[in-house]
């Protein structure tokens, strides 16, 4: 190593990751604080639920199926109107 690059990285670059390593057990403990993982949203599931009997894996397997089913002209990921949002949804979605 560099005798210009040493200090750098040790007055320079340590600081940096230790504020980043401490934000970032911050921001975690806040959005755990609840004990359930949705840090105090109803509308967000704990990460290992299972709503309606699927993992989030599960759901996310499903979404893709669904989204690349439709074609392009009535697909909701193309669609800025909104016109195709509800397209071949059903049941618990």
């Amino acid at each position: 190593m560099t005798t210009q690059l040493k200090p750098f990285l040790t007055r320079g670059l340590t600081p940096a990751f230790l504020a980043t390593a401490i934000l970032s057990v911050g921001a975690a403990s806040s959005a755990w604080a609840d004990g359930k993982g949705n840090a105090g949203n109803p509308g967000v599931l704990p990460p290992h639920s299972q709503p309606y009997g699927k993992s989030y894996g599960e759901w996310a397997t499903k979404w893709w199926q669904w989204a690349l089913s439709i074609p392009a002209d009535r697909n909701p990921l193309t669609d800025l109107t909104g016109a195709f949002a509800g397209e071949d949804q059903c049941g618990p979605v």
